[in-house]
């Protein structure tokens, strides 16, 4: 990855595999400044907390050699404005990546700002100026379901038993989140979980359904905790399998804590 810049520390922690090469030159983040060194730093720390996406994404790969990165007119094959942007992509299911340009194009539907929660309508063409500490535009797909892990310092420092699930209800959408030993080829015969999650938004209410996380692997853990975190408009009353539930709103987001994966739930939020 080129470190010297922000938009090269952007492009290079948004790709399917991430590597500085500082085997022999002085690409260590804490040689680049304060000022690279604190944007190394967030990116560093975007992609460890979306390594369920990706490797949610990676499963996506080799069930159905769909890839991680995905250029515009492979998910938009009639959109012939998406052919000519070559400059961004889709990372994952959700996810819109600029790269070294300050052109954007929004294909269909709806799109959040990742950076600023700012919504935008789709069939958008223009220009895009990133905050001052980032390198380019990242956006997310409206409806998009992303599984955040607790913040590491590295992929085995501590138990993965914890998940937020971050929701963005538009129409119908639906997500698998995937896991494994991330060691062995033991997920070639069947060993790996996964946990289905869909999202359905009416003008009167939001409905989740989560399944019971289904399957196995060695050394897995026990459960996962899942804390939902549903960007909404403020509701009126949250129901969890049928029971009234207690829970908080803050900058325009829905919590929803300490929900096992051993228990399939569901998720109805009144407006």
């Amino acid at each position: 990855m080129f470190v010297f810049s922000k938009e090269g520390i952007h492009f290079g922690f948004l790709q399917s595999w991430s590597q500085v090469c500082s085997w022999t030159y002085w690409r260590h983040p804490w040689f680049l400044g304060k000022k690279l060194e604190k944007i190394f730093q967030f990116y560093a720390k975007l992609r460890y907390s979306l390594i369920p996406y990706i490797y949610s994404s990676a499963y996506q790969g080799y069930w159905k050699a769909m890839p991680i990165m995905r250029p515009l007119p492979l998910l938009y094959p009639h959109d012939q404005k998406a052919e000519k942007y070559i400059h961004q992509y889709m990372f994952g299911d959700s996810l819109l990546v600029t790269c070294y340009t300050d052109d954007l194009y929004l294909p269909e539907g709806k799109w959040i700002d990742w950076f600023t929660r700012k919504k935008h309508d789709g069939n958008y063409e223009g220009t895009y100026t990133p905050p001052a500490d980032r390198g380019g535009a990242l956006f997310i797909k409206a409806g998009a379901i992303i599984p955040i892990m607790q913040n590491v310092d590295y992929i085995g420092e501590k138990a993965q038993d914890s998940l937020e699930v971050r929701i963005f209800p538009y129409q119908e959408s639906s997500y698998t989140i995937y896991d494994d030993d991330g060691i062995s080829m033991g997920y070639q015969n069947g060993a790996y979980t996964k946990i289905d999650i869909s999202c359905c938004q009416s003008s009167q209410h939001t409905l989740i359904s989560s399944s019971a996380r289904a399957g196995s692997y060695e050394d897995m853990p026990e459960d996962v905790t899942l804390h939902f975190r549903i960007f909404d408009k403020k509701p009126e009353a949250v129901f969890v399998d049928d029971k009234k539930h207690a829970f908080q709103y803050e900058d325009s987001t829905i919590l929803i804590d300490n929900l096992s994966s051993k228990e399939a739930h569901e998720i109805k939020i009144m407006y």
